[in-house]
């Protein structure tokens, strides 16, 4: 399971976007959980998210006890 923090202006360097590749495969991952700023992009990014094949439940919140409760729900 992984939480994302992705509130604020952010950038990822090469080296970084590298070990994020490697890191989130399904064979690594259960599910993830984004933070985001607002309900607006939450909202748009939920809407393409749903045009994409996911290889694991991804989902977007706005509140981070949100997003923590809906990744323990996948908790075996």
């Amino acid at each position: 399971m992984k939480l994302i923090d992705a509130r604020g202006k952010w950038s990822m360097t090469p080296e970084a976007r590298k070990v994020s590749k490697k890191n989130f495969t399904s064979e690594t991952t259960l599910a993830r959980a984004y933070i985001v700023d607002s309900f607006l992009t939450k909202l748009t990014l939920n809407f393409l998210m749903s045009f994409s094949e996911k290889k694991v439940p991804e989902e977007f919140f706005n509140h981070e006890e949100e997003a923590i409760t809906w990744l323990l729900s996948f908790k075996k």
